[in-house]
């Protein structure tokens, strides 16, 4: 049972969910803080791909469309495969399609990315992490889930301003 694992650190037993509650509330964090940096960039990415605001606009839309409409999916997935590999695989799906984007050269391009990398943020999203923090957490659910919650709201606040001083 997950609820009995500790792990010795420095002499003492630490009990392994709060690593797994700090792995979540950080995936939260850096998923839910880049996410949502689209603003800062949409300005220069007009300027050097010369869109419209409703061009570039609707590729935001494409991208929580995918998002949204696939998060069923990364539970499905989660219960049945384990969240662990479900988180994994979409990471591994949005940094290769941030990769890529980096190279679109026509608007389709862009769209097809921009929606590939929702579907990749809907496996690292809250849906995934809610089943087995649960499970480390027993007894204190809700404070654990709050806490990991906490790092998509951090996130928010913290990534976007400091995308705005490296822009």
């Amino acid at each position: 049972m997950p609820g009995e694992d500790t792990r010795q650190i420095f002499g003492r037993n630490i009990y392994y969910g709060w690593f797994i509650l700090a792995t979540s509330f950080y995936l939260l964090f850096i998923g839910y803080g880049l996410r949502h940096t689209f603003g800062i960039f949409f300005i220069p990415i007009l300027a050097e791909f010369q869109f419209d605001r409703a061009t570039l606009s609707l590729a935001f839309s494409i991208n929580l469309l995918a998002y949204g409409m696939s998060q069923p999916l990364a539970g499905r997935l989660s219960d049945r495969f384990g969240a662990k590999f479900v988180i994994l695989g979409s990471v591994l799906v949005s940094a290769t399609s941030m990769f890529f984007l980096h190279f679109a050269s026509t608007l389709w391009h862009f769209y097809l990315l921009y929606g590939l990398m929702g579907v990749g943020n809907s496996g690292t999203a809250f849906v995934t992490h809610v089943g087995f923090i649960s499970r480390w957490f027993p007894e204190r659910k809700a404070t654990a889930l709050a806490i990991a919650n906490t790092g998509a709201s951090l996130g928010q606040l913290t990534l976007t301003p400091l995308s705005m001083a490296l822009r």
